[in-house]
């Protein structure tokens, strides 16, 4: 929480007279400054309050938090990022810079567009489940072997889209010539695709899809998504050899570099970097880290 580190003399204030150039990243709930600057959270409670959470489960039904601690994790990437541009002024400048970041601040960002609609029409976003309010069809569709993401985004994409779903007497029906036409329509339209949808496995789909050129894809269990053979092309599964032996499974950079990928290495046993931590910042010597190891200091 914010004054945590001020209270342990940690501040920027402190550090930055120390050594000018430093860069303190901190991520709290709700910042550095306003009235709720002091009240604790979570990655639920920022969910909850940034009004993410307001626009996700199924229309008539209570809100839900998403499947991911996305109210933890957009905050870190949020705050790596304000690091490592605070580092390059340092470099440039030779002054640092402490980067605030809350975690309700990262998830009013995400709002993005429906921010803007609220705006426009003054009428607050609704849930739409996995549908969208301004575009048909996009969603959700239910097949023999399981669930299909299907977005048609654009007009472009239609025929490909009939034509794979063998419906090419919809690409001609004015009722479905345009997205506009497709949202004023979507009760008639969408359970008929769905009705067609539901006649093959979800593969059969994917495959006519991708032959037309219309974004879709399979809704993967975390097992099927790990197994999946792009997430196996991108090395986003990695086998490292473990501290203690054994190999551990640790998940992959999404991050590519031309110049080629560092090789994972496993996360270090407790304490293993105990002597060496102590040797090189603390000067100590065998002695004392003897005396220290039979006080079961460490």
């Amino acid at each position: 929480r914010p004054g945590t580190l001020a209270r342990l003399g940690l501040d920027y204030p402190r550090l930055a007279a120390a050594n000018p150039r430093i860069v303190l990243g901190s991520v709290s709930g709700f910042g550095q400054t306003g009235p709720w600057r002091d009240r604790a959270s979570f990655d639920l409670v920022a969910q909850a309050v940034g009004g993410g959470m307001s626009l996700t489960g199924a229309p008539g039904q209570p809100p839900a938090k998403m499947g991911l601690p996305i109210g933890d994790l957009a905050a870190g990437v949020v705050v790596a990022l304000g690091v490592v541009a605070a580092l390059y002024r340092a470099r440039e400048t030779g002054r640092g810079a402490a980067v605030d970041v809350s975690m309700m601040d990262v998830q009013l960002s995400l709002l993005s567009y429906l921010a803007h609609y609220y705006w426009a029409s003054g009428r607050a976003p609704e849930p739409e489940g996995a549908g969208h309010p301004n575009i048909v069809p996009y969603g959700i569709f239910p097949t023999p072997s399981g669930y299909l993401a299907v977005a048609v985004y654009g007009d472009h994409f239609w025929p490909g889209f009939c034509r794979a779903l063998e419906l090419p007497e919809l690409i001609a029906d004015p009722r479905y010539a345009t997205n506009e036409q497709r949202c004023a329509h979507r009760e008639a339209l969408e359970p008929l695709l769905a009705e067609r949808l539901a006649s093959r496995p979800r593969e059969a789909w994917v495959a006519r899809l991708a032959a037309e050129g219309v974004p879709a894809g399979p809704v993967h269990r975390v097992d099927e998504a790990l197994a999946s053979p792009q997430a196996v092309a991108r090395e986003m599964v990695r086998r490292v050899k473990g501290p203690q032996g054994g190999e551990l499974l640790l998940l992959g950079c999404p991050i590519k570099f031309s110049s080629g990928d560092a090789a994972p290495s496993a996360p270090p046993a407790l304490g293993q970097h105990t002597d060496e931590t102590l040797r090189e910042l603390c000067g100590y010597d065998d002695e004392r880290l003897g005396a220290l190891r039979r006080a079961g200091v460490i």
